[in-house]
């Protein structure tokens, strides 16, 4: 199913990119896990599954795990996309974390994920929301269930040049997401991403199932 995301922002330049789904007839595992939102304390680990699952992830920086995590929507949320920001993480520093998900442990073959936090910056002065809402298409109904990706990219060479780090939102159940910019890291994590409003783009992609109505 194609989707469709309908966008009004402020005055950037942006580029919308539609995802790929999980396939319906695809083995019943987890889809490849996505990182992104890294800072010096927090990561955020998202993917989708083929059908509706509950998951939580077991975590830490020495195996075995000492720590479990749940998706931001609740530890008995059931659902396709999976949001799980982990927060209270040491700086600079590697965790591993197995995901399971209705039941089954993903565990890398054995070896674990992994996931590298970045170092520490200075809190943000301000803020600089992008935000929008994400109707089913051809319907005023807000789509759920759909995880929003974004990244800064240079338009104008100056500033930060390239792509800054991936961030992501996860749609509320008015079909809304927010980030803030000003949190947006370069690709290296040492620096916040310089960006201009008038002349640097903003990519955003869209993850689950956002063209049809929500299934059981």
């Amino acid at each position: 199913m194609k989707k469709r995301v309908l966008a009004v922002f402020l005055s950037f330049l942006f580029c919308f990119i539609l995802a790929s789904e999980v396939k319906a007839g695809e083995a019943k595992k987890i889809g490849e896990v996505t990182v992104s939102n890294i800072g010096g304390s927090r990561v955020t680990l998202s993917w989708i599954t083929a059908k509706k699952e509950n998951a939580q992830i077991d975590y830490g920086d020495t195996d075995p795990f000492n720590k479990t995590a749940y998706d931001e929507r609740g530890e008995s949320y059931k659902g396709k996309t999976h949001h799980f920001t982990i927060t209270g993480l040491k700086a600079d520093t590697v965790y591993y974390y197995d995901i399971v998900s209705d039941g089954i442990r993903y565990d890398n073959n054995g070896r674990h994920y992994t996931v590298t936090t970045g170092p520490v910056l200075q809190p943000a002065i301000d803020s600089d929301i992008a935000y929008d809402r994400i109707f089913i298409k051809n319907s005023k109904r807000p789509v759920k269930d759909v995880i929003v990706d974004i990244k800064l990219k240079d338009g104008d060479g100056s500033g930060t040049s390239g792509q800054s780090q991936l961030c992501s939102s996860v749609v509320d159940d008015n079909g809304y997401w927010h980030i803030n910019l000003k949190n947006v890291r370069t690709e290296d994590l040492s620096s916040y991403f310089d960006y201009s409003r008038k002349k640097d783009i903003l990519i955003v992609e869209t993850r689950g199932t956002a063209a049809g109505p929500d299934k059981p």
